[in-house]
């Protein structure tokens, strides 16, 4: 039976609910990430773009969160310290010399409370080294390459997505591109200036094999 027929009891009233709220919850963010990925200009007006879904995401879970858009080398003009600061999502394979890790790193110690936390996760070398291939999604409603070029002695790591999308009502395809930059440090020096700035010993919390080098990613926690 359809899941509209009338509920029989509070629970399977409170499932119907909960099924219908999570259709249009994915509706939403689909449209969303559509819009977003016809999008293509440079990386400054993308890292807009992602605040700007995540604005929208706060307000469709009616969450209390306060965005400010600056640079990690801004920080000081926020005027406040906290007890914990997170830096996800490889925000710091972005930064491309070990002199702006180490930069944004004593931003952060000025913003920490004295014993206060900072989690950071990213891409070593190794795990960047590994995406270094060539792929295509071919599927009837659009067209997605990709390709990774990774290369050692700079230790960057270039992403090329190229999009050919059909345009309704034409027998032409849109197509767009976008290329995305990444930088990978080896992992004792990122400890070193973590020391620099001031920070605790790291601790690495995964994955933990015994040498992070052969890790793909790092995650660490240290306290100021």
């Amino acid at each position: 039976m359809s899941r509209f027929r009338k509920p029989t009891d509070i629970s399977e009233k409170k499932r119907d609910l909960q099924t219908d709220t999570a259709e249009r919850l994915e509706a939403i963010v689909e449209a969303a990430e559509r819009a977003a990925e016809s999008v293509i200009d440079d990386a400054e007006a993308q890292a807009r773009r992602y605040l700007a879904q995540a604005r929208f995401a706060a307000e469709v879970q009616a969450a209390d969160i306060e965005f400010r858009e600056m640079s990690v080398y801004e920080l000081p003009s926020l005027g406040e310290t906290f007890d914990g600061i997170t830096c996800v999502s490889d925000v710091l394979n972005h930064l491309p010399t070990l002199e702006e890790w180490e930069q944004a790193f004593r931003s952060f110690h000025r913003h920490l409370n004295p014993g206060g936390w900072l989690f950071f996760d990213s891409m070593t070398c190794h795990g960047l080294a590994e995406q270094d291939a060539y792929s295509t999604n071919d599927r009837a409603s659009k067209v997605l390459l990709l390709g990774v070029i990774w290369e050692p002695a700079t230790r960057r790591s270039t992403m090329k997505i190229t999009s050919f999308v059909p345009v309704e009502g034409t027998f032409l395809w849109e197509r767009a591109t976008e290329t995305i930059t990444e930088w990978g440090q080896p992992v004792q020096e990122i400890y070193d200036r973590l020391a620099r700035a001031g920070f605790q010993p790291p601790e690495r919390l995964w994955p933990q094999g015994e040498d992070p080098e052969k890790e793909e990613r790092l995650a660490v926690l240290v306290r100021r």
